[in-house]
């Protein structure tokens, strides 16, 4: 069955809470328009990869991008990026780094494969980065594999902390058929 077909036959009954957003967030996702409105290295260039689909693609040198943290206190990274699954995925793991101009994180090493599929598929998946500060964060990103394709950045989200990766839809918060 296709991913369209499963999907065409659920029901969606009125709109499910999926969440408390607290104090507020801040996202940017450029996936769907190509319209980025974060500042980033010139050599981090925007390609629309497929038809309709964009991403910010890394070089093997690493790149930086420069995220606002709007909020008057610290709050969570959620970056948004390609990856493949089940099989061995053809995005590079990726080491990510936040600099809010005072300190460095701890990097985090992002893995571009995803075990909730059961065909080969390209995927967008939200991971949990770090904290950002206050103001503008430099967040880093060092591939550390040179693969076929380059890691494809495409949208983050400033946040409460949740407790974790986003990582996949869960049709359990959906009426089915």
């Amino acid at each position: 069955i296709g991913l369209a077909k499963i999907i065409n036959s659920w029901s969606f009954r009125g709109r499910k809470r999926l969440g408390v957003w607290k104090e507020g967030d801040s996202c940017s996702n450029w996936f769907g328009n190509g319209k980025v409105d974060i500042l980033h290295d010139d050599n981090m260039k925007l390609n629309e990869f497929s038809e309709g689909k964009f991403a910010l693609e890394t070089s093997m040198n690493g790149n930086t991008v420069h995220i606002n943290n709007p909020f008057p206190n610290d709050r969570m990274l959620y970056v948004m990026h390609m990856a493949m699954g089940p099989m061995l995925s053809q995005y590079p793991t990726t080491l990510v780094t936040i600099d809010n101009g005072k300190e460095v994180a701890p990097s985090r090493e992002l893995d571009t494969s995803t075990l909730i599929l059961t065909q080969n598929l390209h995927v967008t998946q939200v991971k949990q980065i770090g904290m950002v500060s206050p103001g503008l964060n430099s967040v880093h990103f060092f591939p550390l594999q040179d693969l076929e394709l380059p890691f494809r950045f495409t949208g983050f989200a400033v946040s409460f902390d949740i407790g974790g990766d986003i990582q996949k839809l869960d049709p359990n918060r959906f009426d089915h058929n």
